[in-house]
């Protein structure tokens, strides 16, 4: 199931068919609607855009922007209608054009978000969604060296770890002429926060540098510094970046590992040899770490993709494993773009680099209806088949396509010279299908371009046309 939350109701999809499966009306309450109206100009603002969701026991709780007072309403499975509101400061955001990404782990809700309205600077919060009230709330330290104009991208789980990453202007130290450089930050799940006036801060924030480039003997070092999206795999993140020299059109795809992060950055605290996440331990260096939160160390990668052109990347999605008939393991890229296009991008085990092997048109360019985010979607089909669907949300639709362009390609040499690893040619039956839908055909199946019955000719990526759902 699939769930969508737009402004003033929440719907539950069936990934199956498409289809609502409920919808959750839950619109600004009066009060809150009359208060919102004598703060701003626009009463778009005073609608209620549903941000956050978390699950418990009978029910889940949704978190809007409520006419710029956040607040969160609970539901359950078995009955309609809220069944109780709270405060939700630092839970969602004040309003709707805000990026304020969460992740729930073990009943803690993570958030990088404002908690007043007064002030816009973005914290790191964790609240214990079993526990009522706002007390128990761990933060950032409110200053310019946690955050400064922060926009955050994404948090995710790692290990014992939340991290956050985000973008920020470089500090003087940096001095290397970017406008923004990205960042990566992280805290420990487990951190009990600090002693005295300091119990509601975290002891273990650092955030370092991630830098994506390219650098050439003799020419300038080209900085991909505008992170766009991140995605975790099992045992690294992939980040889609942007350049931010106008005219060039250069987007690129980096890749860091999730071990070495996680090293790095925890060995700035003096446990860091004995703890599973090192922090601060006592008040002096917790004084010294919160003053002092960027490490020296700064994560480097050189991109595995690099992609010029109109297209500007938006969102990344990570599918692993991906095995071809020779056994060999792919890791296939799905890259939403700023004009409505999905780039398919796979790098198989032999490979430091990734190539383009086709293209999904989704949505024709539309200012109201650019691409929000992307995810997969496997179903088990009879005799042990697999299908892959990609998911598309716009701001007004579901679109379904089927992860690979296979059925739009008519020929052995263009069905194998592509690289995907999902598509392979039925030679009796002169056709390319997906391995996975066909394993009952799997001794027909060749993957092999000099097996192909014609001469192989260079072909250009299949382009897909997505149909509306």
């Amino acid at each position: 199931m699939l769930r969508q939350h737009i402004r003033n109701a929440a719907f539950n999809v069936s990934i199956h068919d498409i289809s609502i499966l409920r919808k959750i009306n839950w619109a600004t309450a009066a009060d809150d609607r009359a208060d919102c109206a004598k703060k701003t100009t626009s009463l778009n603002s005073c609608d209620n855009f549903i941000r956050t969701f978390y699950p418990f026991e009978s029910g889940f709780v949704l978190c809007g922007t409520h006419g710029l007072h956040p607040t969160c309403a609970e539901f359950l499975y078995n009955a309609e209608g809220v069944q109780r509101t709270f405060a939700g400061n630092g839970l969602a955001p004040f309003a709707q054009d805000i990026k304020a990404p969460f992740v729930y782990a073990a009943n803690f809700l993570y958030t990088a978000n404002a908690p007043h309205y007064s002030s816009p600077e973005p914290l790191i919060l964790r609240k214990d969604t079993l526990r009522a009230g706002t007390n128990d709330i761990l933060r950032t330290d409110r200053g310019e060296r946690q955050f400064e104009g922060a926009q955050f991208v994404g948090l995710i789980e790692n290990g014992h770890e939340i991290l956050s990453f985000f973008s920020e202007p470089p500090s003087e130290s940096e001095g290397c002429g970017l406008r923004r450089v990205a960042r990566v930050g992280r805290v420990c799940r487990s951190d009990p926060g600090g002693q005295g006036k300091h119990q509601n801060e975290w002891t273990s924030f650092v955030k370092a540098r991630l830098d994506c480039y390219i650098e050439e003997k003799d020419q300038d070092t080209l900085y991909f510094n505008q992170l766009a999206s991140i995605c975790p795999s099992t045992r690294s993140f992939f980040g889609a970046f942007r350049s931010q020299l106008a005219g060039l059109g250069a987007s690129a795809v980096c890749m860091y590992s999730r071990a070495t992060i996680s090293r790095q950055m925890g060995a700035v605290f003096n446990n860091s040899r004995i703890s599973t996440c090192p922090r601060a331990i006592g008040t002096y260096e917790h004084i010294f770490i919160r003053s002092n939160p960027l490490i020296q160390k700064r994560m480097n990668a050189a991109p595995i993709f690099v992609h010029y052109g109109q297209d500007r990347f938006q969102f990344i999605l990570v599918q692993e494993d991906v095995i071809d008939l020779f056994g060999r393991r792919n890791t296939v890229l799905f890259i939403a773009t700023d004009q409505g296009r999905v780039f398919k991008v796979v790098q198989n085990e032999e490979q430091t680099t990734a190539s383009h092997v086709a293209t999904f048109q989704v949505v024709q360019l539309q200012p109201s209806s650019p691409i929000q985010s992307i995810s997969l979607h496997s179903e088990q089909l009879p005799n042990q088949q697999l299908a892959t669907s990609l998911l598309v949300l716009t701001n007004n639709k579901i679109i379904r396509l089927p992860s690979s362009t296979c059925a739009h390609i008519f020929s052995c040499s263009q069905c194998l010279s592509l690289g995907d690893p999902e598509c392979a040619w039925i030679n009796h039956g002169a056709e390319c299908v997906v391995i996975s839908q066909n394993l009952h055909r799997r001794q027909y199946l060749n993957q092999e371009l000099r097996n192909c019955p014609e001469i192989p000719v260079t072909t250009e990526r299949p382009i897909v046309q997505s149909k509306e759902t």
